[in-house]
């Protein structure tokens, strides 16, 4: 056996060294870099039966590349050199470089994860408490590190047919395996914080839709208020000219009794007597017009509250948009509206003309007139696009904006969030009367899906 004085960990444990720098359990930049390079251009994955194009050199999934050829593209992806199956290469020495690439990591990892946790101060040297030697060997059946001299006396000692280890040899599997469930620890840690961050985002989409739901109870209360002003303006002008026709008869009434009271203070009594019958009979003339029924004049005093058709608002998520191809159609859940029609929204892509497209489909229900706002979500909100269309929607049927924007602006201008886009969809039933404001009115801009 090989001997030699060699340091074990102490029995309490060491805290971890806040003046060490704390590293990254595994060499983020070196496994950027190979995943770069040993990825599918189609699916963008990692390598599976990986076959290269004898042209460009670029690598390919097996299955990837044959659904390509399969779709009618009878060429590389990438430089469009002419292609067949059989011209490609199978790439067979790509097993040993993913192990290499492993074994890498795997070394990298022990030694970074330890070296936070481990200091000069974690090792000392203990000795033998019945011979007082160094420590050099471990007893396998008693779980202990034992001196050269017990060994020694192994078969006349407590350790008699024991299997033995020298210490260096289970301080590294010691080391090796901490490492190894640190590592396990580490990449816990990073899920936690991945699981974190979505659940961040998720909060953040529910703050954008409480806002639209806000901003549309204020329009809708706006709404309903405007028409409780207006069913009280037509009801107050019913009463004010039932009130201008009585106010009318009183003043004529007035003009005809101060008529009369002027001719009988310019007669004498004689005249009084003999005019008495005339003047009885001017009386009662003036009254001969019924009086107005307040009863039926009078107005019930109710105003109804009429309140708008709510709109149906949620937000659709788009997963993992960099792998879509051409003519990539995705769905998002079923939802329904207040009056029972189920829908969904769908986005589509064109990525041979730049295009990105969304829609929204009546699954079932009644043919309506609906009014449909997207909002293509952005960080910013300066920068979120909005569109709106106005169409008959019949069941199985969608209409949209085929060219909602461009893909590359996607990329470029910062709409998608870990690989996704945020679309928030609003509908409501209108009346089929396109205004000027609706800047998706034009048959240019829409299509049927």
């Amino acid at each position: 056996m090989p001997i030699g004085v060699t340091p074990v960990l102490c029995s309490t444990p060491i805290p971890p060294n806040p003046q060490l720098p704390q590293h990254e359990p595994v060499n983020k930049q070196f496994q950027a870099c190979f995943d770069d390079i040993f990825k599918c251009v189609i699916c963008l994955g990692k390598l599976n039966d990986p076959n290269l194009c004898p042209q460009c050199s670029k690598m390919y999934c097996r299955g990837c590349i044959l659904e390509w050829f399969m779709l009618g593209d009878q060429s590389c992806p990438n430089c469009k050199f002419a292609l067949t199956v059989e011209q490609l290469v199978k790439l067979r020495w790509i097993e040993e470089i993913e192990k290499l690439e492993q074994d890498l990591r795997t070394n990298y990892s022990e030694k970074e994860t330890l070296k936070g946790y481990l200091s000069e101060d974690s090792y000392v040297e203990e000795c033998c408490k019945e011979h007082h030697l160094p420590l050099k060997f471990f007893c396998v059946d008693c779980h202990e590190s034992i001196c050269e001299t017990c060994v020694t006396i192994a078969g006349e000692g407590a350790h008699g047919a024991h299997t033995f280890k020298a210490v260096t040899v289970v301080y590294d599997q010691v080391l090796k395996e901490i490492a190894t469930e640190l590592g396990k620890v580490e990449n816990y840690r990073e899920q936690l914080e991945t699981v974190s961050e979505r659940i961040a985002q998720n909060m953040s989409l529910f703050d954008v839709l409480l806002s639209e739901k806000r901003r549309e109870l204020e329009e809708v209360v706006q709404r309903a208020t405007n028409n409780l002003i207006h069913q009280h303006a037509i009801q107050i002008q019913k009463l004010k000219e039932q009130q201008k026709k009585v106010t009318e008869a009183i003043e004529i009434l007035d003009m005809k009794l101060d008529g009369v009271e002027h001719d009988l203070d310019q007669r004498m009594k004689p005249q009084m007597i003999r005019m008495h019958p005339s003047i009885m009979q001017y009386c009662r003339e003036m009254m001969e017009p019924p009086l107005p029924d307040f009863n039926r004049i009078r107005l019930p005093v109710s105003l109804k509250i009429c309140m708008p058709v709510i709109r149906e608002t949620g937000v659709f998520v788009v997963e993992r948009f960099s792998t879509f191809q051409n003519n990539k159609v995705v769905y998002s859940k079923d939802f329904s509206d207040t009056q029972g029609r189920i829908w969904h929204v769908l986005v589509w892509c064109m990525v041979t003309k730049d295009q990105f497209g969304i829609y929204l489909e009546l699954v079932s229900g009644t043919p309506c007139w609906t009014e449909c706002t997207f909002k293509l979500l952005h960080r910013n909100p300066e920068k979120t696009i909005s569109r709106t269309i106005r169409k008959c929607f019949n069941p199985l049927e969608g209409w949209g904006l085929r060219n909602f924007t461009k893909i590359k602006s996607l990329k470029e201008n910062g709409y998608m969030h870990d690989d996704e886009l945020e679309i928030l969809y609003s509908i409501r039933p209108c009346a089929p009367v396109p205004t000027e404001s609706d800047d998706s009115a034009s048959d240019d801009d829409m299509s049927a899906a």
